[in-house]
């Protein structure tokens, strides 16, 4: 069998001869192996109507697939005995300097760095592969690498031109400074503004799909001459648009998600999707090797109880509002904790708007000595908050969602994350906003996460699985109570 490689699909070739192998369908092998279940595929409507079988197909009828599962399709027809031509037919695949220069914006790359940006220049079965996802823990300098890639490609003709893919209006601001200030020609697509002459472009996702839905010729003859795309906070990216636009990109060889939490969506097609489009872990930076680096703050999580139980049989959404948002019992909890080290300057999380409330005007009256504030998206008054935060004029800021991307506090001594839940990509997000050291402060090495464990039918399996991302992620895990008795005790790890 064959494949036939192209920058953004490739297409499974199968002879007759190829079609069984040992009494093995390897067509239908493969078209299994290239699918799976969406979350929540059995309420569709379609799949009620048997109209659909419930699979998300990411194989074509005609063999066409996205690139950057050519390793897996590869190696699992491998398996079941096929012999494998990998036929290339991308125009060109850019490479890496055989010697990485490590100057990025007059400083070295640091190590980590150094060796993420080498795994460009490897290769499968022979061929240039430089696409895949750099799982990049918070601090490990995502855009620093993103500007050192840049530096090290070459290209048979031309300069490189890459594109840089942001999702926020903070991100691009942050992104545009650093490659200008790296000594890098940057231009920018935004609401207001279009100019892809820099050898980087920074653009919003969302003013680009715009664009490609209006079919804007300037822009699509842009974007098929991009030979380089990188992905900011890449969990983002098994969105549609994400996909509209790498399918528009044809001369782009190197495809780079850059993430820490890149395939940890919760949702299967998501993950998938990102692998199709980028590829696999080319690289990996976790926590740890930042904590022992000295570049990141490490998180010492401390777990009062709330002492408040189940007392009735609740929907999901019930138990949120009785056992997390509007709870006194919770918040006394958390109050107390703060209390024993009330002069930490401190970031409360929330996710829905009344429960912000609630704890904005519990720990106002808890701290009257203190200032204490809350933001959230819609606040006209955000960013000034934010500011005064930063600048250590607000002791305690309770804040919404907002905070796990693209926003930067340091001087963040203490965070109470108290929206519960279990997603590991916004507790990774969340936490990682603490993580950044401050200037200040220069030889701090810890900083201190307060974590409630809940005691409802949905909220404790939801405390357990945080404790577990915690300890997963290298965090120190200190219970203020026994938490297998659900009781009051001496502190325990």
């Amino acid at each position: 069998m064959k494949i036939l490689i192209g920058n953004v699909k490739s297409t499974l070739v199968i002879g007759g001869k190829d079609h069984l192998i040992q009494g093995v369908d390897l067509e239908k092998e493969l078209r299994e192996y290239l699918r799976v279940r969406p979350d929540g595929y059995h309420h569709s409507r379609a799949f009620k109507m048997r109209k659909w079988d419930g699979w998300k197909n990411f194989i074509t009828t005609k063999g066409d697939f996205a690139t950057g599962f050519v390793p897996l399709v590869t190696q699992f027809a491998e398996s079941l005995g096929a012999v494998v031509e990998l036929v290339d037919q991308r125009p060109e695949v850019l490479t890496v300097a055989s010697e990485i220069a490590t100057d990025v914006r007059h400083h070295e790359m640091m190590e980590h760095q150094t060796r993420t940006v080498g795994k460009l220049g490897g290769n499968f079965r022979g061929l240039g592969w430089p696409r895949g996802v750099f799982y990049c823990s918070t601090n490990s300098g995502k855009t620093t690498m993103a500007a050192g890639v840049q530096l090290n490609l070459r290209k048979k003709r031309g300069a490189v031109k890459s594109l840089f893919i942001v999702h926020t209006k903070e991100i691009y601001a942050q992104a545009v400074e650093f490659f200008q200030g790296a000594g890098i020609p940057t231009g920018g697509i935004n609401s207001g503004s279009y100019d892809t002459g820099g050898a980087i472009t920074v653009g919003m996702v969302r003013t680009m799909e715009n664009l490609l839905d209006a079919k804007d010729m300037t822009f699509l003859r842009d974007l098929a001459g991009f030979d380089v795309v990188f992905i900011d906070e890449g969990h983002h990216a098994g969105a549609p648009g994400y996909s509209k636009l790498l399918q528009a990109m044809t001369n782009a060889s190197v495809r780079i998600v850059l993430s820490g939490t890149a395939l940890e969506n919760e949702d299967k097609v998501k993950n998938m999707t990102i692998v199709g489009l980028s590829g696999l872990v080319l690289a990996r930076i976790k926590n740890v090797e930042m904590f022992d680096a000295g570049v990141s703050l490490k998180p010492c999580v401390k777990v009062v109880l709330n002492p408040r139980r189940q007392g009735k049989v609740m929907t999901y959404a019930e138990e949120q509002h009785a056992l997390i948002h509007e709870c006194e019992e919770r918040m006394h909890a958390i109050t107390q904790k703060m209390l024993e080290t009330p002069g930490l300057y401190t970031v409360v999380t929330f996710e829905e708007i009344a429960h912000g409330k609630f704890m904005f005007e519990y720990l106002e009256q808890a701290f009257a000595w203190k200032t204490v504030e809350w933001t959230h998206g819609t606040d006209p008054h955000r960013t000034d908050k934010l500011r005064l935060f930063k600048e250590k004029k607000i002791d305690i800021l309770i804040v919404s969602m907002i905070l796990q991307e693209g926003v930067n506090l340091p001087g963040i001594q203490r965070m109470v994350l108290a929206q519960g839940g279990k997603s590991a990509i916004r507790l990774k997000q969340l936490s990682g906003r603490g993580m950044r050291k401050d200037k200040d402060d220069p030889d701090a090495t810890t900083f201190e996460i307060i974590e409630v464990w809940d005691q409802g039918l949905y909220t404790e399996k939801h405390s357990r699985a945080r404790m577990k991302i915690y300890l997963g992620e290298g965090f120190d895990v200190e219970y203020c109570f026994d938490h297998k008795r659900g009781k009051p005790a001496e502190a325990k790890k």
